[in-house]
């Protein structure tokens, strides 16, 4: 009877875990499709944290079904050599199935105990695989997300250090500043394909990831950088044509500069001497000889001639038209740069329009200078000829009037006296135009005029001899006559 009762129990045992072993089997065919489902959604890693809760609660009735097993079979050991000794000391005719081995009951219990276990394990296993691929994706796509703002926030700070707004409102001082600008511009373009690089890798993994959404996100941004390089594009090549602008008109004003200070200082050594030796003292005396000192308009021409085809009036002709050219540059200069860089450029501008009026002055009070020579010249000439004549006149009209007194010795005496008084104006004369000399041969450096005049002068004071000697001689006669 109490083996009976013992039997009881090992069944209503068995029954428990049977029971418990279909309701295992269950949880895990539930968790599998699951598992399955959550595949087919996609879900993320807080799904399969829940279905691992589950499997931490179904592990303990699997330890129950373990245990169980363990209790079984114990007792069933047990029972079974009660059994044995029972029945061989009463009656060998006692029914054999309570009599059957301990491994005949366990064999079904632990198959269905084991195949359990795998199961569960397996499905553990590929729980927590799943898990940690997700984890690890989703962290990938963390990392990716973020590089992705980092980005982003670069694009957005672009937009606010390069300004992108209207060209036209955009003005710098100076070429410089254009420079600069060039030089931020060129190097911002460069730094923004490594970064459309980069959103491309992220584009693609985004999309192996299979997240759409960030590869969207990626693409729009690399969009958006290439119209940012568009517009940096454009501006870069606005300021490069504006420093470049700027940069030819600062380097032709420096130049100008240089041209007309070279121009001048040719000029110093003319304007000093009212002319430069080359040019009037050899070329006027080959005037003088070779021109009729009434053609003045001739002799005027070829002298300006002679100045203009001189290398210093060449140049300045040549400036004059890069000078109307800067000129017309610098309205369109001032339209490119701000208020501090307008001053600038018009200072710039007026120390070269200083410098070219400067060398305008000279140049015609040169050629005023020059006119003026050749007026004196034309005058001296004139004068001095006329004076010649003169003097040739008087000088025959005395030897006429020696030879009469050699001849009779009779000569009217107030003749004379007049001659004389006619040697004293020609003498008067010398002495004016000796003085007009001497200011002309101090401007043009020339002293042949001025011995011209000296040997006129001795001449005159021989004359003056002759003619008191014949004075003499008439009014000595006259009074031998009387």
């Amino acid at each position: 009877m109490h083996l009976l009762i013992s039997c009881d129990e090992i069944i209503n045992k068995q029954t428990t875990f049977d029971e418990t072993y279909n309701d295992v089997r269950k949880s895990i065919e539930s968790l599998h499709e699951k598992y399955q489902s959550s595949l087919e959604l996609d879900s993320g890693v807080a799904e399969l944290s829940a279905l691992l809760s589950e499997c931490d609660s179904l592990r303990d009735r699997l330890d129950f079904m373990a245990s169980s097993y363990n209790t079984i079979d114990t007792q069933l050991r047990t029972r079974h050599s009660s059994i044995t000794t029972t029945t061989t000391t009463t009656s060998p005719n006692t029914n054999s199935s309570l009599l059957l081995s301990p491994s005949v009951h366990n064999h079904t219990m632990k198959a269905m105990l084991q195949q359990t276990k795998d199961e569960f394990n397996h499905l553990v296993q590929t729980l927590r695989s799943s898990k940690q691929t997700i984890e690890s994706k989703q962290q990938r796509l963390q990392a990716l997300n973020k590089q992705l703002n980092d980005i982003e926030h670069e694009y957005e700070l672009i937009l606010i250090t390069t300004n992108l707004r209207d060209i036209e409102e955009i003005i710098k001082d100076d070429q410089y500043e254009y420079k600069d600008e060039c030089q931020r511009k060129r190097l911002t373009i460069q730094d923004i394909e490594p970064k459309q690089n980069r959103l491309q890798t992220i584009s693609n993994e985004a999309n192996e990831l299979n997240d759409l959404q960030l590869a969207s996100n990626a693409k729009r941004l690399i969009s958006q950088f290439d119209h940012l390089c568009r517009e940096l594009s454009i501006h870069l090549d606005e300021n490069e044509r504006r420093y470049q602008i700027l940069q030819k008109f600062t380097n032709d004003c420096s130049s100008l500069q240089q041209s007309l200070q070279t121009i001048q200082n040719q000029l110093s050594p003319i304007l000093d001497t009212y002319g430069d030796k080359e040019i009037l003292e050899d070329k006027l005396k080959k005037l003088m000889v070779s021109c009729s000192i009434h053609d003045s308009l001739y002799l005027t021409t070829i002298v300006f001639v002679i100045f203009l085809s001189k290398d210093i009036k060449n140049t300045y002709r040549e400036l004059t038209s890069a000078l109307q050219d800067t000129e017309q540059m610098t309205s369109q200069v001032l339209t490119l740069v701000g208020q501090n860089g307008k001053q600038s450029i018009r200072r710039e501008w007026e120390r070269v329009q200083s410098k070219s009026h400067q060398i305008n002055t000279t140049i015609l009070k040169i050629e005023q200078q020059l006119q003026n020579c050749i007026a004196d010249w034309l005058t001296y000439i004139k004068e001095s000829e006329q004076l010649t004549n003169e003097v040739n006149d008087l000088e025959s009209l005395l030897k006429m009037i020696n030879t009469r007194i050699q001849n009779d010795g009779q000569t009217p005496v107030d003749t004379l006296r007049n001659m004389k008084n006619d040697l004293d104006l020609i003498e008067s004369k010398l002495n004016s135009l000796n003085r007009f000399a001497s200011d002309l041969s101090q401007r043009t450096q020339e002293t042949d005029l001025l011995e011209h005049l000296q040997q006129l002068q001795t001449f005159i004071q021989r004359l003056k001899i002759l003619l008191k000697d014949l004075l003499r001689k008439a009014t000595d006669g006259q009074t031998k006559y009387s």
